[in-house]
């Protein structure tokens, strides 16, 4: 075999281009030193450029090396995946890339997970993040919990809840900027609204029948979930779609207060969604059921108390649970 088409001689090259030294590269590879120098050697003689400039310490890749590094390592790593999903086929193991928004709680993910092990050691579930349904169709994911339900007729959605969240903003925010007392005093406040390819920009509040568009005079900052918590926190803005779950102990400790509680950015629909090509998987499909279920009954209990304390009505989350048995006609 040539030594271009040895992965293991690209795997050496990536590593010590990384880690600057063969010797580490070869402790990492779990290789002998010599094994990983002449691997290295070879494929540098089969492609008939240095890739490794070995006068510098700590080595570093030449400028060959440089422009080959980032595909060698593409290269390797998907080697590595497939190799990794041949061992678990024939070990009888089904594989589901299951993708959650960033603004889900991981710790429930992480319960809900450990239980089904013990249900079925025969599902190997790998969490992904911020796929939307153009993804499940590509393929490039089989499962996804979503803020929306697909239109798309190639797309199954079994449906979760609906969910409300409220505007935040720390206490020291609103001291030096003003208590918004209505809607319209958003345009002097500074917004953070969550930017993301599957989730829709907030561009109205509601109020019960009441419906008005968000006041964007002010400035706004786009951001994704994680820094939207972060700047909310910091007193930069008035935080307009982060959900309740992942600022509950923030909320609880009074570090987030609510704005105009009785509004709301429009609700989204929670539903867990796959292909329906995949229907034919047994074990995808059962733990999908198994999943939205139990996350449904979790959700509720679990942030009940929270929706009481704002006005909402926590019955409202489980509504759309109730046609979970049409899921399949849909």
């Amino acid at each position: 075999m040539s030594a271009r088409s040895d992965i293991t001689a690209w795997a050496v090259f990536c590593r010590t281009a990384r880690l600057g030294s063969i010797r580490d590269a070869a402790i990492e590879l779990d290789l002998g030193l010599s094994t990983a120098s002449r691997h290295l050697a070879s494929l540098e003689a089969s492609l008939r450029v240095p890739l490794i400039d070995r006068g510098k310490r700590p080595l570093r890749p030449t400028e060959e090396g440089r422009l080959l590094l980032p595909e060698a390592e593409a290269m390797v790593s998907a080697w590595r995946s497939l190799l990794g999903r041949a061992e678990t086929a024939a070990k009888g193991i089904e594989r589901i890339r299951f993708s959650l928004p960033t603004n889900v709680d991981r710790s429930s993910l992480a319960e809900h997970l450990l239980l089904y092990r013990e249900i079925d050691p025969g599902v190997l579930v790998e969490p992904r993040s911020d796929s939307d349904h153009e993804a499940l169709e590509s393929g490039a994911v089989d499962l996804a919990l979503l803020p929306y339900a697909p239109r798309s007729p190639g797309v199954a959605s079994i449906p979760i809840g609906t969910v409300y969240n409220v505007m935040l903003a720390a206490p020291e925010y609103l001291a030096e900027r003003g208590v918004p007392m209505e809607p319209a005093d958003l345009a002097r406040h500074t917004l953070i609204l969550r930017y993301s390819p599957n989730y829709p920009v907030t561009s109205r509040l509601e109020s019960g029948n009441r419906a008005v568009p968000l006041p964007r005079d002010g400035s706004a900052v786009p951001c994704d979930t994680a820094t939207g918590k972060t700047l909310a926190l910091l007193g930069r803005g008035i935080a307009v779609d982060l959900s309740l779950g992942i600022c509950a102990r923030e909320l609880e400790s009074g570090k987030l207060v609510p704005v105009l509680p009785e509004w709301h950015r429009p609700p989204w629909q929670l539903t867990l969604s796959f292909s329906r090509a995949k229907l034919g998987r047994p074990k995808l499909v059962r733990f999908a059921e198994w999943y939205a279920e139990r996350e449904r009954k979790l959700t509720f209990f679990r942030w009940s108390s929270l929706y009481r304390r704002f006005g909402r009505d926590p019955e409202v989350m489980a509504l759309i649970g109730k046609e979970k048995g049409n899921w399949r006609k849909s």
